[in-house]
Order: structure tokens, then sequence, then C-alpha cells
């Protein structure tokens, strides 16, 4: 979770890649969203404070963004 949190640039980096590579991303991650476990499991993925766990719908709305591609 940390490279879609830290990573504001990821989308565009994803963009500017080939297309096969980026329609391959794009549904792998459409796949994860759809899976209310992984959703579910977000939280886990980063650290307990209040300040980081403040950053899940900023990866949430990263993924969703990376998903529509």
């Amino acid at each position: 979770m940390t490279v879609v949190d830290g990573r504001a640039e990821l989308i565009e980096e994803i963009r500017a890649g080939a297309e096969d590579i980026r329609i391959y991303i794009a549904a792998e991650i459409r796949k994860m969203l759809a899976i209310r476990e992984f959703l579910d499991a977000l939280p886990g993925y980063l650290l307990p404070d209040p300040a980081s766990q403040g950053r899940i719908s900023i990866s949430l709305d990263r993924l969703k963004r990376i998903a529509a591609l």
C-alpha cells in the first residue's frame, strides 16, 4: 500500500506506460477492488497512527483512478 499511498505520480507513470501493461494493471486493480476482504484489509497495510489511517481514502481513491485507466 505504501507504493500507492506515497506516490501521487504513480497514476501518471502507469498512464504513460505501454498500453498492454496499463490495461493489465487496471484490470488487476479492478479485481482487487471488487473483493470485500481486500477493502476491509486496507487499514492493516498502513501504520496504526491516526495520520496514517487517515490516508486510507487517498490510497483508495488512487486505486480507483488506476482501475479506471
